[in-house]
């Protein structure tokens, strides 16, 4: 027997600039005495201590008005961003940083991401306080947010400078409601940030990637790869006939000519590409989309046809386009109706409804859902606790692959019950926050994320 072995290796600106508000679950398993829930950064600090991603000190308290230098805030910002920070990786190239300080490992990692520069003067100043535009620079640059369309010629507040280098910053963030000005449209650029106030961007930027940080959902999406096509690189030109009742498997996340999202995906590209050679199979998709039929007598050449377009940029992106708005975005609505607030917890969802299905047939993710909710009795939303409920949901689950209603995939999927041994080992290494690298090896499954 194999054993699979997992190493893991703002607030609303108090009273001036933000004003956005979220309900907090399960609050009343915080324990920290000066963060009351009339705070209006209080919701944030709660998602962010209840996830792993901040603590408090021995005292019990956060002190969410601290001012926050550099360092502290950079540390932060990489956690809740999900971003690997190996020890002892080398030395960093600033005049004015410790090897051996505690933000050294952090600085590095940084440095080597692209995610900070430090200054002219080849210095970090790692303890100077940080203020609002710093803040916002480092948290869009660690999580590779494209600003290519934002221009530093624009105005977003009152009281900013067109072609001032953090405009394009500050636009993201009143676009996407990250920052709120106050009543006069003033941002105040060099506002202190606070211990409460980071958490709060954070939280906010959390939410705003529906739970999943950039670098946390692509490791799940490697897991997803590795499950569906045997590979953590994301197979887009994947396509085989695997017999289990669905026709043809093709694509990064397994769309099928059975089940509809195959066509979805080739009607979308032909509608992008019309010369495309897959144009002339979407009547006979549709058609079998329609049946829900398995049958691939009339697709002779798609094969071939599917590995051609995924040599294509805008094939690949209309796989992205179509696995986030049939699976990703419906995954983390579930998510958020459990109230699941681990990220290896939406992760699994993901990867259910990839493999399930959101219909109500009952392998489908809501029926799995409900099968979970009734032997739990409950669900974390109703105050019970989330990892107790995964543990039920992997179950359940398993026992579904290991014996599905649906006899055409009953073979196929028993083969995979790994799927949900591999959650099961990375909780078991309390990796709840699915940081990498991720190594799996099992029967199965063998691979290590990023």
């Amino acid at each position: 027997m194999h054993k699979a072995k997992i190493i893991t290796i703002l607030i609303i600106l108090i009273s001036t600039v933000f004003s956005f508000s979220f309900t907090a679950s399960a609050a009343s398993r915080f324990d920290i005495i000066d963060t009351p829930i009339n705070r209006p950064d209080h919701a944030a600090i709660v998602r962010l201590q209840q996830t792993g991603i901040i603590s408090g000190y021995a005292d019990h308290t956060f002190r969410p008005d601290k001012p926050v230098n550099r360092a502290e805030a950079l540390k932060m910002i990489l956690k809740g961003s999900g971003i690997n920070v190996p020890t002892g990786s080398g030395m960093d190239n600033f005049t004015d940083t410790d090897s051996n300080a505690w933000y050294s490992d952090f600085i590095l990692i940084a440095l080597s991401m692209e995610i900070i520069d430090g200054y002219p003067d080849k210095t970090f100043r790692p303890n100077q306080m940080i203020n609002l535009v710093e803040t916002m620079k480092i948290l869009l640059q660690a999580n590779n947010t494209d600003l290519s369309n934002i221009k530093n010629t624009s105005d977003p507040y009152q009281d900013t400078i067109s072609g001032q280098w953090y405009i394009k910053y500050l636009q993201y963030g009143k676009d996407n409601k990250l920052i709120d000005p106050d009543m006069r449209n003033n941002i105040h650029p060099n506002l202190q940030m606070t211990r409460g106030r980071l958490a709060e961007l954070i939280y906010r930027m959390i939410k705003l990637h529906e739970g999943l940080m950039p670098a946390q959902k692509q490791r799940a999406e490697q897991l997803i790869s590795l499950f569906e096509n045997g590979t953590i690189e994301i197979q887009y030109g994947f396509v085989k006939k695997l017999n289990d009742g669905r026709g043809i498997t093709a694509g990064r996340a397994g769309f099928t000519t059975a089940t509809g999202d195959a066509y979805e995906v080739v009607k979308r590209y032909a509608a992008k590409h019309p010369t495309t050679s897959l144009a002339v199979y979407l009547p006979e998709l549709k058609k079998l989309a329609s049946a829900r039929s398995d049958d691939t007598g009339n697709l002779s050449g798609f094969e071939n046809a599917w590995e051609k377009a995924a040599q294509d940029q805008l094939f690949r992106d209309t796989q992205d386009e179509v696995v986030n708005e049939f699976y990703f975005y419906p995954a983390m609505r579930h998510a958020d109706d459990l109230g699941l607030i681990f990220p290896l917890s939406r992760a699994l969802i993901y990867d259910t409804i990839i493999q399930h299905g959101d219909g109500e047939d009952p392998d489908g993710l809501p029926a799995l859902i409900r099968r979970t909710n009734t032997a739990a009795e409950g669900s974390p939303i109703t105050g019970l606790d989330e990892k107790e409920w995964i543990k039920t949901f992997l179950r359940i689950r398993r026992e579904d692959l290991s014996n599905s209603y649906d006899e055409s995939t009953r073979a196929g999927w028993a083969v995979s019950v790994s799927r949900c041994d591999v959650f099961s080992l990375i909780m078991k290494d309390d990796n709840y926050l699915l940081e990498g690298p991720i190594v799996i090896d099992t029967i199965n499954y063998q691979g290590t994320t990023d």
